[in-house]
Parts: structure tokens; C-alpha cells; sequence
């Protein structure tokens, strides 16, 4: 393809992307295609010679669009949403078209630069304070894939900082200053140093080393843990508490931990879960954390994050808590080296994340985390062969991100955000936040008035999860007995709510996850950027008509 070809096939596709958003209401919400469909439409080996690119274009709408579950669709409300905007598509084209991959400063200054003004920007939208932003002495964001990324290249920092502060910690233990070997020991991050003996205590601590995180938190967490041959505890929450963890139970089970000879390394605070959008009780599990040196906290607001934007819900996200400047290092460092306390941070919450890729107006894929001492990442990141040397990079002048987390190559994800809060501003921002909570609210009170349907517990955000909790009057009529044993009552309404979320799918008109709270079957209705009243009136037409057929 030409440059003439490349225009007239840009124009075309920018039209046919239009008119598919024009059109986007009309098509079902999710695929009906089944595994390996599209292995009995197109060859098993490429083409020996090449096609025209007009009728490549033209299988787009043929091959591929039957295929593809319409996450823009207003009724849409499966999971969580992962909204984009045109700012944001336009973005995505023009950094493909220079295709810079990142890792240096040097490979394009503005890759890099742009990244942390953006992240800055959004710093001070979120109101995170001047220890989270690139100004700072120490601190600053980035931009990774996803939250689980963000998860693992942080718990990889974590786990050297628990284990510098152990190995020094042993060392300065009066009882072991005959049997070890300080200086082997204090020079854990220097692989040519490193002795046999230094290596199986390495291998024996980070065994011992334990993320902890709740029943509720993304299996992320866990799975975090796996790679990094760490221990994971996943503590029980209750629905009395909201599904959110408390400071009682986490220091409870951590104290059981030490006894039995294991450190903390990690606390996976979740702002929002995946499944009922609660809250972990930051307040209280920093109290708990400030006993705990070793213990590093993230927070992981992957989805809920991006509401900090709004001022009126920042009590409910922690933001004073987030923002809170004590450390409990600074509070326990005599004896420790400079390199122990260059690993600590200025606040009790180390890093956090969330996804602008959800609510937050970029397309996919843009999830970014900042970090209150970039040093945790750098000190345990930073391999430099002779081939990544660079002149700013050696003389300190310039950032590598390469350096900050697990790629080497890295997208230019930075010029999304850039046109998107350009063009939106922060008042734009927040309205499009706004109006999926009072939606949300609308739905809400739909319910209330709905005898035969309830929530099962209070809206989180923009997310509802409700069920089915009587059966309609027509159901009485049929004759139908009802239990009279709430078990019975229970299994039958169970059995109601599944068959009810089958009716409503197999319409495919809505897109909803199906779900299972507190041992009851419900609905989570997660609601985005593109749907307006009446798609959350056809839902709950849809909920209301289908329930009236069930016998």
C-alpha cells in the first residue's frame, strides 16, 4: 500500500467506524458465534500472494463484526465498562503511525516526557498529593497494559524491599554476628556478589515472604503471588462489613503468619472489587500496616479510581488516607543502611492503580499506577546492557521507563490521555462520571418500586446488583404453591433468578453478568459512558416482562 492507497483506505475506514458507531444500537450486544467459528471462513495457510486491501477492508464487516461482543453498546452493562472516545481513537492512530516503542528517553523524548506531564495531569485530577507526581523528590506515575501488570511489577519491588530490610535486620541481630557474613548479606541486589550462602538465604526468606489481599480481591492478587513464588492469603470478608476488609481480621491473620515464622511483604488494598464494588477499610488497614515495617501497601482501584475526579466521593475512596505522609520505615529505620531507607516511601500507601481504560474516556489498553518512591522500582528494575546505554540515561538527565517496570517496549499510551482531557476538560471529565451515578441512582429507585425485586445491597459507584426476590402475582394466580420454609424459599427463588438472567440473555437485546452474592443468584448491572435513560428503561422493561412469563 502506497501513500495514495494509505489515504483513501484511511478516509474509508474512518467512515466505516462512524457509521458503525451510527448503527451501534441497532446490533445485538454480544456474539452468537461459537468457539472455532471462524476457522470455516478463512484459510488454514496466508495467502501465497497478496490481496486487494478494498476487499481486506470489506471482511472488517463480514468476518469480524459477528465475531465481537459491542463493549460500546449502551446496554452494555457486563462486568465493567471499558469505554473509549474518538479523542482516543484518533490518539491510538497517530501513535501507531510513529510507532515508538519507549524504552529510552532517546528513542522519542516526547514518549517519555509527555508520559509524565500526563501523569501529573492526572494526579492532580484525582487530587492524589505532591508525593504521587514527577515534581516530587521521589515520586511519580506510569503507564502500563493493565492493573495486573501494575500489580506484579510493583509486588516484584515490594518483595526486595521486604527482604533488603530482613537481610539487614538479620544482620544486625547480636545473636547471628558470629555466623553471617554482613557484607553478603547487605548486598542482596548485586548478582555477581552474591555467595551460596546469600543465595539459599535468599531462596529460604522468599518463601516465607506473603501478599495478602481478601476473597473479594482480584485474582490478580493471587496470581501475583504465583509468579513470584510467593505465599497468598486470601483473608474471608463478610457481608455485615460490605465485602470489605478490615483492620481486625488482616492483623489477626498476619499475626498468625509471624508466629509461624513468615514475613508480610504485601497488602492488596482493592477500592472497588470486581464483583460487588466494595471497599476495603484503608482507614483501618494502615493502622494495622504501621506495625508491620516490611509491609507494603497498594492500592488497587482498577475500576473505582477514576472517581476521585469527583470531589463528592473522595471521602468514600480514602483520598485523605492515600494522601496520608507517615511512614512506618521512617518510624523504625535506626540501624538500617541508606539503601534500606532510599526504599522506603513518604507515605503509609505506597502505590496505586486504576484503569483509565474503564470509565475514564481511553480506549483500551491504558491502566496507570504511581508510586510514591520511584527508587523501589529503580533499584530493583534497572539492568542496563551495553546496548540500552544512552547519554542522558548515563548522566542521570533523562528518565527510562524501562526502568519502572517489567517491558523493555513500550507504547506511546500517554498521547491518549493527552487529546482526551484536552478535548474533554476536567469539567467534561466529571460529567461523563456524573451521569453513570445518577443513572445508577434512576436504576436504583426502579427497584425500590418494584415489590417483586431488591438489591442486595446499596449501589457502589455506577454499579447495581439486584435479584429477584417474590414471584409476581400472575404466579399466585397459576396456582403455583409457594414454600413456606425460607430454605425452600430460598432454593426456589434461586432457581427463579437463573432461569430469569437465560430469558434475559438469550434476547440478547442487554449485556449483564450474572452473579453470586452472600450465596444468592443476582444480577450486576455495571452501568457506562454511553447510556442514557432509556437504555436503562428498555433493561428494566426487559427484567420486568421476562419475570412475568416465569412459572
Amino acid at each position: 500500500m502506497d501513500i495514495e492507497a494509505f489515504r483513501k483506505a484511511g478516509h474509508d475506514a474512518v467512515e466505516s467506524i462512524a457509521k458503525y458507531y451510527e448503527s451501534l444500537e441497532e446490533l445485538p450486544v454480544c456474539s452468537k458465534s461459537e468457539p472455532g467459528d471462524i476457522k470455516a471462513l478463512i484459510p488454514g495457510k496466508p495467502p501465497l500472494k497478496g490481496e486487494p486491501f478494498e476487499g481486506i477492508s470489506k471482511d472488517f464487516e463480514r468476518l469480524i463484526l459477528p465475531g465481537i461482543t459491542h463493549w460500546q453498546h449502551p446496554s452494555f452493562f457486563e462486568l465493567y465498562p471499558a469505554n473509549s472516545t474518538f479523542e482516543s481513537i484518533i490518539a491510538d492512530m497517530y501513535s501507531t503511525a510513529v510507532n515508538t516503542p519507549g524504552f529510552n528517553w532517546s528513542c522519542s523524548p516526547i514518549a517519555t516526557d509527555l508520559e509524565f506531564v500526563m501523569m501529573d495531569w492526572v494526579a492532580e485530577l484525582f487530587g492524589l498529593s505532591e508525593t504521587y507526581k514527577s515534581t516530587s523528590k521521589t515520586g511519580g506515575g506510569t503507564i502500563v497494559g493493565t492493573a495486573s501488570e501494575a500489580c506484579l511489577t510493583v509486588a516484584v519491588a515490594a518483595r526486595e524491599r521486604a527482604l533488603q530490610y530482613e537481610f539487614e535486620k538479620l544482620s544486625n541481630e547480636k545473636n547471628q554476628s558470629n555466623q553471617i557474613n554482613h557484607h553478603e548479606l547487605s548486598n542482596h541486589n548485586s548478582f555477581h556478589q552474591r555467595s551460596h550462602l546469600h543465595l539459599r538465604k535468599r531462596a529460604q526468606m522468599t518463601g516465607k515472604l506473603v501478599i495478602y489481599g481478601s476473597t473479594q480481591t482480584h485474582s490478580m492478587g493471587h496470581k501475583t503471588a504465583l509468579i513470584l513464588g510467593l505465599e497468598w492469603r486470601g483473608i474471608e470478608v463478610s457481608k455485615e462489613d460490605g465485602w470489605g476488609l478490615r483492620g481486625d481480621k488482616l492483623r489477626k491473620a498476619i499475626e498468625f503468619d509471624v508466629e509461624n515464622g513468615f514475613i508480610p511483604c504485601m497488602l492488596i488494598v482493592t477500592l472497588g472489587t470486581t464483583n460487588v464494588g466494595a471497599m476495603d477499610f484503608l482507614d483501618e488497614l494502615v493502622k494495622v500496616a504501621k506495625d508491620y515495617p516490611t509491609l507494603w501497601i497498594h492500592v488497587d482501584a482498577a475500576w473505582a479510581g477514576v472517581y476521585l475526579s469527583l470531589p463528592e466521593f473522595r471521602k468514600k475512596l480514602y483520598l485523605e488516607i492515600i494522601n496520608q505522609s507517615d511512614s512506618p520505615f521512617n518510624q523504625n529505620s535506626n540501624g538500617f543502611s541508606k539503601k534500606s531507607i532510599l526504599l522506603t516511601s513518604p507515605g503509609v500507601v505506597h502505590s496505586f492503580c486504576t484503569n483509565l481504560h474503564k470509565s475514564g474516556l481511553v480506549s483500551f489498553d491504558c491502566s496507570i499506577f504511581f508510586i510514591r518512591n520511584k527508587n523501589a522500582l529503580t533499584e530493583t528494575l534497572k539492568l542496563t546492557p551495553h546496548y540500552l546505554h544512552s547519554k542522558e540515561g548515563d548522566l542521570d538527565t533523562a528518565i527510562d521507563f524501562r526502568n519502572w517496570g517489567i517491558p523493555l517496549g513500550r507504547r506511546f499510551r500517554s498521547l491518549k490521555i493527552f487529546f482526551v482531557l484536552r478535548s474533554f476538560g476536567v469539567e467534561g471529565f466529571q460529567a461523563e462520571l456524573r451521569r453513570t451515578i445518577e443513572l445508577t441512582d434512576y436504576l436504583q429507585e426502579l427497584i425500590r418500586q418494584d415489590e417483586c425485586f431488591e438489591t442486595i445491597q446499596e449501589p457502589s459507584l455506577a454499579l447495581t446488583i439486584f435479584r429477584m426476590k417474590r414471584p409476581l402475582k400472575e404466579f399466585e394466580k397459576e396456582g403455583i404453591r409457594w414454600p413456606t420454609c425460607l430454605e425452600e424459599q430460598e432454593k426456589r427463588l434461586d432457581q427463579l433468578n437463573l432461569r430469569l438472567a437465560e430469558m434475559v440473555q438469550a434476547t440478547n437485546q442487554i449485556s449483564f453478568t450474572p452473579s453470586v452474592v452472600d450465596g444468592k443468584r443476582c444480577f450486576r448491572i455495571a452501568i457506562g459512558r454511553m447510556s442514557r435513560k432509556c437504555h436503562i428503561d428498555q433493561a428494566w422493561e426487559l427484567f420486568q416482562t421476562s419475570a412475568r412469563t416465569l412459572k
